[in-house]
């Protein structure tokens, strides 16, 4: 699994949601940060807004939810092998450096995961 990455995955309800990898997975394999992506809503942040073009899953106006999602790269290929991880097809560099870009003006943003990013070359 890589930077980009696309997949389904279920929530603490068992609904599916569209996460995408947003670190690079095989410089730090035991911090993977992930997104999820969430229907738009007036009351939601909106720092990175992304709509039906911008991937094949996305068929409405939708937002990056950045609330902080570490995992493992192995818990990630173990969800993959087990079924319980769906991929999608990954999303452009374009949209990927736009959600990148989007998580330095979130509310949720928690310095290390800044700094990790940063680490990777990934934010400046």
């Amino acid at each position: 699994m890589k930077a980009g990455d696309a997949f389904l995955f279920p929530n603490e309800h068992g609904v599916f949601h569209l996460h995408i990898i947003v670190s690079e997975p095989e410089q730090s394999p035991a911090e993977v940060f992930l997104v999820s992506i969430s229907s738009y809503e007036n009351w939601k942040e909106n720092v990175c807004v992304l709509q039906p073009n911008d991937h094949p899953f996305i068929t409405h106006k939708s937002v990056v939810v950045y609330d902080i999602r570490l995992t493992t790269l192995a818990f990630l290929e173990s969800c993959q092998k087990n079924g319980k991880l769906k991929m999608k097809p990954p999303v452009s560099a374009e949209v990927l450096t736009r959600i990148r870009q989007g998580y330095k003006l979130s509310r949720f943003q928690k310095d290390h995961v800044y700094q990790l990013l940063f680490r990777q070359g990934l934010i400046d």
